[in-house]
């Protein structure tokens, strides 16, 4: 779960996370000027939050990333269901990034690639995924490209080591999904 303490304040999930630093720090402007263009990004934002991340993180990257470092065996079911879904969410991002443009709404990231980001790097994390996107190319290119901008750089750089999750033992338990 995203966490934000700035000061005294401390906020959770990502949604008010965002609106938060939006406004307290509106450069660089992380939301489209045109209407059209934000409608667009809160189309992204929300497809991101309803299919793009429950498949690629809550599905197969706590079965294949947080569960075996607990010592927890994948549900495979759980990873089959999700794989052919997150299969299509690639498709619509390859068709999307098609006509040439760097970025899901256009020429420069909005809040939409940073929410699409956390996703596919956990995604890219299992060998699904690296297989997965090898068959995308204009998917994996905007996911180099989003990458190397300077403050995914600086928060890469920063990340500690992986290691095992204990609170997630209760999830395997209470938030697994059941097929």
């Amino acid at each position: 779960m995203p966490i934000l303490q700035h000061a005294d304040f401390v906020l959770y999930e990502t949604s008010a996370i965002v609106a938060y630093l939006e406004e307290l720090f509106p450069q660089p402007a992380l939301q489209p000027a045109q209407p059209r263009d934000r409608a667009l990004m809160n189309q992204w934002i929300s497809a991101v939050n309803s299919y793009y991340y429950p498949y690629m993180i809550y599905h197969v990257g706590h079965e294949r990333n947080v569960f075996p470092r607990l010592g927890i065996e994948p549900d495979e079911k759980v990873v089959a269901h999700a794989l052919p879904k997150i299969e299509i969410g690639l498709q619509v991002v390859e068709r999307q990034l098609a006509d040439g443009r760097s970025y899901l709404v256009g020429a420069d990231p909005t809040i939409a690639d940073y929410y699409l980001l956390p996703s596919s790097f956990s995604f890219a994390r299992t060998d699904e995924g690296k297989a997965m996107y090898a068959r995308y190319p204009v998917f994996s290119a905007w996911r180099e490209r989003t990458e190397a901008l300077p403050t995914v750089r600086r928060f890469r750089a920063a990340e500690l080591p992986y290691g095992p999750i204990e609170h997630a033992r209760k999830w395997a338990v209470s938030h697994r999904p059941k097929y």
